[in-house]
């Protein structure tokens, strides 16, 4: 049977509840989601469960070096390795921009960089 109490309701009852926790029983919950992540980490192998989305990840860069699999093999893997490592690069070169900007934000609002 479905629940009488609307959507929103539920979300406004909940989002109270989490602001009447303490830090202590905050920290207390967020200690047992923790371990319970790591449980289901120890239970299950990781690589295993991520290997469909790796090697999707991995096919794109395959398909844009060479989408009609002409290129020898090793080649082909080569020219992907590279792709990747660009990509790689220019995502950390974006994430060093982002915490430049979060810096100088932080450092206009508090008077100076937060250490």
């Amino acid at each position: 049977m479905a629940d009488p109490t609307p959507r929103h309701q539920t979300m406004t009852m909940q989002q109270s509840n989490r602001r009447e926790l303490t830090p202590e029983l905050r920290a207390l919950r967020a200690r047992a989601g923790a371990l319970g992540a790591y449980v289901q980490q120890a239970t299950h192998d990781t690589r295993e469960t991520t290997r469909a989305a790796r090697e999707a990840f991995n096919a794109k860069f395959l398909d844009q070096v060479d989408p009609h699999r002409e290129l020898p093999e090793a080649e082909r893997n080569r020219r992907a390795g590279t792709l990747r490592k660009a990509y790689f690069a220019r995502l950390s070169l974006k994430a060093q921009a982002a915490r430049r900007v979060k810096a100088k934000r932080q450092a206009a609002t508090s008077g100076g960089p937060q250490g």
